[in-house]
């Protein structure tokens, strides 16, 4: 147990010091420079993820179709945009990281199923 700890945070700090991550943090900063536009863009995630876990699929498209055109202005400023690029790339090696991490292991989940 005590190699995977500490192979963890070797894995942790090489997570840290990630062009990645620390690309992230810098466009975060910049972004909350700008409280109003911060709060925009915050408030489109917020929008977006509540229309993806929640919208029929049948009207998920033109959700987000109307969500995108309501958000123009804030999703064309170059500061949102470098900011959402910057978190989908940390979560996608993040995701990456994961996958290996966990590949090969399998966990019973047919309790789920019921009875």
């Amino acid at each position: 147990m005590g190699d995977i700890k500490e192979l963890s945070k070797e894995l942790n700090r090489a997570l840290l010091e990630s062009f990645e991550y620390k690309r992230y943090k810098a466009c975060e900063k910049a972004l909350k420079a700008q409280p109003e536009l911060y709060n925009a863009a915050n408030d489109f995630r917020r929008r977006n993820r509540h229309i993806m876990m929640y919208a029929a699929n049948e009207t998920i498209f033109d959700e987000t179709d109307q969500l995108t055109k309501e958000f123009e202005g804030t999703l064309r400023n170059g500061l949102v945009n470098d900011f959402f690029v910057a978190e989908q790339k940390l979560v996608r090696l993040l995701q990456d990281t994961y996958a290996c991490i966990g590949a090969g292991m399998e966990f019973d989940d047919s309790y789920m199923e019921g009875q």
